[in-house]
C-alpha cells in the first residue's frame, strides 16, 4: 500500500451551531437562507432576537423542535440545491461562504469557487451545491 502523494483529503466538517449571540457570515449565510424561505429579516451577520424568531417560526414550520438554535436538523430544511442559473437569497447564501461576489446571480465565478470547495473536500465536482457542499461551505 502506497500513500497518496499532495496529502489526505479533509473530512467534512461538522455543521455549525448558531443561536443568539452568534455572529459572522455563517449567521449572515443562515438569514439569506431564511430570507429565502419568505422571512423577513436582514442578513447582517448578528443572530438577534429577530434572526431567533425567525428561526423558531421555520422550525415551526418544518416539523421541528422550535428551540430557536440552527443546527443539523434545522440546516437540513434551510438549504436549498442551487447550481449555475439559480438565483435569489439561497446564492446570495453560497456566495458570502465561499467569498465571492454576493449578488444573488449564480454565474461561472460561483461555479467556479463551488468546484474549487467540491475538489477541496473530494466531494463529485458538478457545481450544485447539494446537502454535502453546504456542509463543507458552512464548517470552512
Amino acid at each position: 500500500m502506497g500513500t497518496i502523494s499532495g496529502g489526505t483529503t479533509p473530512s467534512l466538517p461538522a455543521w455549525p451551531i448558531l443561536r443568539n449571540g452568534s455572529s459572522g457570515n455563517d449567521v449572515k449565510a443562515a438569514q439569506y437562507l431564511l430570507r429565502s424561505h419568505g422571512h423577513s429579516l436582514t442578513a447582517d451577520g448578528d443572530f438577534g432576537a429577530g434572526t431567533e424568531q425567525a428561526v423558531r417560526s421555520f422550525q415551526s414550520a418544518n416539523g421541528l423542535t422550535a428551540d430557536g438554535i440552527v443546527g443539523a436538523q434545522t440546516f437540513a430544511k434551510l438549504i436549498k440545491t442551487v447550481q449555475n442559473g439559480s438565483n435569489g437569497d439561497a446564492v446570495r447564501a453560497i456566495q458570502t461562504l465561499l467569498g465571492v461576489t454576493v449578488d444573488g446571480a449564480f454565474g461561472t465565478g460561483t461555479e467556479q469557487a463551488v468546484l474549487n470547495l467540491q475538489s477541496t473536500y473530494g466531494l463529485t465536482r458538478d457545481g450544485i451545491v447539494g446537502p454535502l457542499t453546504w456542509q463543507a461551505a458552512f464548517g470552512k
